[in-house]
Parts: structure tokens; C-alpha cells; sequence
């Protein structure tokens, strides 16, 4: 009946992980995706303040999972994905506000979670994809290649590119030429 929030994100994360590592192809079903996706994200935001009580690993973890199954797919309807979006962003508003609890690792994987979802437009994950990128730019020593591999893939989604995200580009192109050798 409840799953704290680690057992919610192991979950997605462990489904994710023997979906992708299915030598043959996929080896969960589809429809069990998108209804364990669907379920997860319902319950994650019942209630009003429930991310609050998600570690920033967890955010990020559960956020990956779900972008890993549900990916660019072809969604069969709206209203089912409605849930997965609502998850999304409210994990956003949740990054935003504790961007810098968050490691590199996790700002880049909600980024690319987001921009894998095709959430790119969206008012919430807009504004973490500019503060995820002010943060970033100004700590690009400490992020590690994949991280701004991560970010540079994701911003790259965000139409109309803001000063903000241009700036991380700079940043990152800098830092790139700093670490060559």
C-alpha cells in the first residue's frame, strides 16, 4: 500500500536497468511499462508536499527510471501520460528549489529526463533547465564530462535558447578546452 520514496526510485531505477539490459530487446511489456510508470507517478505526488521527503538521488533516480521506460515511445493516449508529466515537472519545481543539494550527476540526469520525456517546453522544466544551467556553469570545474555531456544534449532540446543556457554553452566549450589534455 505505501513505498517509502527510495523504494519508489529503486524500483523505477531496477525496472529501467532489466529493460535496457535485455540482450533480445525489451523484457518487460509495454502496457506493464506504462502502468507501473503511471502508478509510480500517482503516487509520488498524492499529496501535495510528498517530493519534499524524496532525497535528491531519489528525485533524479525515480525521474531517470521513468524517462528509461517511457522514453520517446509513442504514447497510446493523453490522459495516461498526464500522470508521468505531473511527476515530471513537480520533480522540476522540486530541483529548482533544491538545485544545490543536488550533485552534478543528478541535475544532469533530471535534465536529460526531462528533455528524453519531450518536456522541454514546459514552463516548469524550463526553469530548471535555466537554473540547472546557472548553477552548472558557474561549478563547471566540478562536473564530471558525462554531467555536461548530459546538459549540453539536454539544453540543446530547449527551443529558443535563453542568455542563460547559452552561457553554460560557453562554460562548457571553455572547460572542454581546459581539460583536452
Amino acid at each position: 500500500k505505501e513505498m517509502s520514496p527510495q523504494g519508489l526510485a529503486n524500483s523505477l531505477w531496477a525496472c529501467a536497468k532489466i529493460q535496457c539490459e535485455g540482450r533480445e530487446g525489451p523484457i518487460l511489456e509495454s502496457d506493464v511499462v506504462t502502468h507501473f510508470c503511471m502508478d509510480a507517478a500517482r503516487r509520488a505526488t498524492a499529496s501535495e508536499n510528498l517530493l519534499q521527503l524524496f532525497f535528491p538521488q531519489e528525485l533524479s533516480m525515480a525521474l531517470w527510471g521513468i524517462a528509461k521506460l517511457m522514453g520517446r515511445r509513442t504514447r497510446s493516449g493523453k490522459c495516461e501520460f498526464d500522470d508521468i508529466e505531473k511527476f515530471s515537472m513537480a520533480v522540476a519545481r522540486e530541483g529548482s528549489a533544491r538545485i544545490q543539494d543536488f550533485s552534478a550527476q543528478g541535475v544532469s540526469i533530471v535534465a536529460w529526463a526531462l528533455a528524453t520525456l519531450n518536456l522541454v517546453e514546459a514552463p516548469d522544466a524550463v526553469h530548471f533547465f535555466e537554473v540547472a544551467a546557472e548553477v552548472a556553469a558557474t561549478h563547471i570545474q566540478h562536473y564530471p564530462p558525462q554531467a555536461i555531456a548530459n546538459l549540453c544534449w539536454a539544453l540543446n532540446r530547449v527551443p529558443g535558447k535563453s542568455a542563460v543556457l547559452a552561457s553554460f554553452g560557453r562554460a562548457a566549450a571553455l572547460e572542454a578546452q581546459n581539460r583536452i589534455d
